[in-house]
C-alpha cells in the first residue's frame, strides 16, 4: 500500500504542485504587495490583517481545488494513458483505488488544515472587525463540508470521464446547481415551531450528502470498470 500511495504522488507531482501554488498565491500576492508596493512600511497588525484575509480567501479557492484534485484522481490517468499501462499490471484494484483516494483527498485535507492554522493563529491578533467572528470554529466547519462535499461529486465524475478538467467542471457545476436549488428551497414556507437550519447550513449539509453519495457510487464503478 505504501508504494501504491508513493506511486500516485509522483504520478500527480505536477498537479499537486500546480494547486499548491494556486492555494497559496493568495500569500504571495499579498506579503509582496505590503512590502514592495505600499511606500511605508505597513504596521505589524495591518500586515497580520491582510495575511488573515489571504487564508480566508485560500480556504474558500481550496472548495475549487479539491474538484480538481477529485477529478484528477482517475481521469488524470485516462488522459495521460497511463491507466492502461497499469491495467496490465498485477495491482489489486481496491489497494489501487483505496491509494487514489488517500493521495488525492488527503491534499484537500492539507489545503484546509493549513490555511485553518493560520487563521486560528492569527484572528485573535487582528483587528476587532476580524476577530468578532465568534462563529469562527462553524465557519470553518462548513467550509470543509462543501470541500468534502465538492470532492465527493469530482470523485464519481473522475471514474467516468477520461477528461479531468470536464470532471472538475462538471463537480463545480453541480454543486452551483445544487446551491441554487436550495437557495430556492429556502423560500419556501415551513410548518411553524419547526427547526430550521440556516442557508449556509442547508448548502454544506446538501453537497456534503450528495458528495458521500457520489463518492461511494464512483469508488464502486470505478471497482468494476475495466480500463481499456
Amino acid at each position: 500500500m505504501r508504494n501504491l500511495i508513493w506511486k500516485e504522488f509522483r504520478q500527480n507531482s505536477r498537479v499537486l504542485l500546480a494547486v499548491a501554488i494556486v492555494a497559496f498565491a493568495p500569500y504571495a500576492m499579498v506579503v509582496s504587495f505590503k512590502l514592495t508596493c505600499e511606500s511605508n512600511p505597513a504596521p505589524a497588525g495591518r500586515l497580520i490583517d491582510a495575511i488573515a484575509k489571504a487564508s480566508s480567501f485560500s480556504l474558500l479557492l481550496s472548495c475549487l481545488l479539491a474538484a480538481f484534485l477529485g477529478g484528477n484522481a482517475m481521469a488524470g490517468e485516462r488522459a495521460d494513458r497511463s491507466a492502461e499501462f497499469a491495467a496490465g499490471l498485477p495491482i489489486p484494484r481496491r489497494p489501487a483505488i483505496a491509494s487514489k483516494l488517500a493521495v488525492s483527498l488527503g491534499a484537500c485535507l492539507a489545503l484546509f488544515l493549513v490555511n485553518y492554522a493560520v487563521l486560528a493563529l492569527l484572528l485573535p491578533l487582528a483587528e476587532p472587525n476580524l476577530t468578532a467572528a465568534s462563529n469562527f470554529i462553524r465557519s470553518m466547519a462548513l467550509v470543509f463540508l462543501v470541500m468534502v462535499g465538492t470532492f465527493g461529486i469530482a470523485w464519481f465524475f473522475s471514474s467516468l470521464l477520461r477528461s479531468p478538467a470536464i470532471a472538475a467542471a462538471a463537480a463545480i457545476g453541480t454543486a452551483t446547481m445544487l446551491v441554487m436549488i436550495v437557495r430556492q428551497a429556502y423560500g419556501w414556507e415551513v410548518p411553524e415551531n419547526t427547526a430550521r437550519l440556516s442557508l449556509g447550513d442547508s448548502i454544506a449539509l446538501s453537497i456534503l450528502a450528495l458528495g458521500v453519495v457520489l463518492l461511494v457510487a464512483g469508488t464502486g464503478i470505478a471497482l468494476r470498470r475495466k480500463e481499456p
